[in-house]
């Protein structure tokens, strides 16, 4: 099976039109009634009632070549990037709830 967050709205679709009252509906929108993420409810009438970590879902590339970083993509990081290219890589330890989706790649 799938997860699913679901968010619910204090909001009645059978009451409301929302082309016509988007006032009210965006006012519901705001706030949810509830929150539910991984089975367990974490926003009730607006407020956060628990802190959840989610799921960090990153990319494995096997490269088929080897491949090495040119200085001109290191320059570019240093120009329009607020990261250094040596903190851009992320240690797999730090990542809570990793979930690694592999593939190859040519380069």
């Amino acid at each position: 099976g799938a997860d699913a967050d679901i968010a619910i709205y204090n909001i009645d679709p059978r009451r409301v039109d929302p082309s016509r009252s988007y006032r009210e509906v965006r006012r519901a929108f705001e706030k949810a009634a509830y929150t539910i993420k991984g089975g367990r409810i974490v926003v009730r009438n607006g407020e956060v009632v628990k802190s959840v970590w989610g799921r960090t879902i990153w990319v494995d590339v096997r490269l088929k070549s080897p491949a090495e970083v040119s200085a001109d993509m290191k320059r570019r990081f240093r120009e329009y990037w607020t990261v250094e290219f040596e903190n851009y890589i992320i240690p797999q330890d730090y990542l809570r709830g990793s979930l690694a989706l592999k593939t190859e790649a040519e380069v």
